[in-house]
């Protein structure tokens, strides 16, 4: 018998965090295998209208915007790609924008057969199982809510395009495909040059309305759909009228319409007699509506980005930051770390050392993690800036350090620089998009794997802050 009183606690933790090493290691190397098939796929030169093709970087960086659903691009994605090599950044994005939730799944079924209940937390910031089973069951409706709602804004965007020119029916159709997918998975990539800023579609203010609204629905998070819109809880909720949403839903929805409200009232004053002026009161709301929605990881515009002032820049980079809700095809820090790190400052600024949510208290661990995460975050994003200052010295600060944190925030919006970076800051750039998708939630991961129990607690000691 072992003298050693955690010893099989520990040999249990050792073997937890191997399978989770596992995860880890194949959730990256997923992301990279796509990132070299899209890249080896858009060099072809069918897939490209240039006479030279694109270049191995070039095709590097457009592999993983579209793989990362970051939106950014150093080509005309409508001019420069041909229908093949446009499908294959429409194939890259779904599948970016998808796979980390349906692998986190697979794995969680593959690895986590036999192991105790509370092993299910290693997927928390991805599906909010409460179970084994019931991340087998959204597993499912990952796929059901992502063909619903893209199918339904196909149909939506096939005929709110009104007199735009297109040559054909099946143009029309093949471009509400493309930017429904791309609303969707918030990826941001479109098929006009400038974007929804584009003469006559600039004007067509409820196909506005129909992306944004797809926009919020994809950042959300499927476990939030889920938990508000499957069958099984509506009919629950019905039956039981007490029965409410999970705390993490209504951290999701409560802080996603917050930062929905705040960034239209600020863009709209902000904006009002700049970008959007010669617009009606609904007009503007609208596109106001539309860039505080997009800014959270979509990457579509209706203004010109690169007229904004500098305090509404400094705006759309808040956001860009905080990002969409966990388990969702946005990235950035996450709403959920946005409204810990505000309910920590109040608990700590009331003198409480817990923090306590719906009747629910929030333990320690999941602080620091979020501490951790927003560190993760500004660490990144220091040192991309610092590096771009460097490699990219005629290129104001300001425009540098949005196309950063856009990038790490996987959103696609831009100032109108990425075309202009060098070789080093665009190698810059793709690195920070894939550490931006990949990194944010492989960090996750990890830390939650690292959470041993204590059977002891150390002496305590006081340490100067502030």
């Amino acid at each position: 018998m072992s003298l050693n009183p955690f010893s099989r606690s520990s040999a249990f933790n050792g073997k937890h965090a191997l399978r989770v090493n596992t995860i880890v290691v194949w959730l990256v190397a997923t992301f990279l295998l796509l990132i070299v098939i899209g890249t080896g796929l858009l060099m072809l030169p069918a897939m490209s209208t240039l006479p030279s093709g694109l270049s191995f970087l070039d095709a590097l960086f457009m592999a993983t915007s579209a793989s990362c659903v970051t939106g950014l691009s150093v080509i005309d994605t409508a001019t420069d790609l041909t229908t093949q090599g446009q499908l294959v950044i429409l194939g890259l994005f779904q599948i970016g924008g998808l796979s980390i939730l349906v692998f986190a799944a697979f794995f969680t079924f593959l690895l986590n057969s036999k192991l105790r209940i509370h092993h299910a937390k290693i997927l928390p910031d991805y599906l909010d199982g409460e179970t084994l089973g019931s991340a087998r069951a959204l597993l499912k409706r990952i796929v059901l809510f992502t063909v619903l709602i893209e199918t339904g804004t196909f149909v939506a965007l096939l005929y709110t395009w009104g007199s735009y020119p297109f040559s054909s029916w099946s143009e029309r159709i093949f471009f509400s495909l493309f930017h429904a997918a791309s609303a969707f998975c918030n990826a941001g990539f479109s098929l006009f040059s400038q974007g929804f800023y584009e003469p006559v579609i600039r004007d067509m203010y409820v196909l506005h309305a129909v992306v944004s609204v797809t926009i919020v629905l994809g950042s959300l998070g499927f476990a939030t759909l889920n938990n508000i819109f499957s069958p099984q809880q509506l009919r629950q909720r019905l039956e039981k009228p007490w029965i409410d949403w999970h705390l993490s839903t209504k951290v999701a929805v409560n802080t996603t319409l917050l930062l929905l409200v705040v960034g239209t009232i600020s863009f709209y004053w902000l904006e009002k007699s700049n970008t959007l002026s010669g617009m009606n009161l609904t007009e503007s709301l609208i596109g106001s509506f539309f860039q505080s929605a997009t800014a959270r990881t979509a990457g579509f515009n209706t203004v010109d980005i690169s007229q904004i002032t500098i305090p509404t820049t400094v705006l759309l980079m808040f956001l860009m930051f905080i990002g969409g809700s966990s388990g969702s095809t946005a990235g950035g820090i996450k709403t959920s770390t946005f409204f810990l790190l505000i309910a920590s400052v109040i608990s700590t600024s009331r003198g409480s050392s817990q923090i306590t949510i719906g009747n629910r208290h929030i333990s320690n661990g999941v602080v620091f993690k979020a501490l951790s995460i927003f560190f993760y975050g500004i660490v990144i994003n220091l040192i991309g800036v610092f590096i771009l200052s460097i490699s990219e010295p005629q290129l104001p600060l300001i425009d540098i350090t949005f196309e950063q944190v856009s990038a790490f925030g996987t959103v696609g919006l831009s100032r109108g620089i990425t075309a202009s970076l060098s070789e080093v800051g665009k190698a810059v750039i793709i690195a920070t998009m894939f550490l931006g998708r990949v990194g944010t939630l492989t960090f996750a991961i990890a830390l939650s794997a690292r959470a041993i129990p204590q059977n002891y607690k150390l002496p305590e000691e006081e340490l100067m802050v502030g």
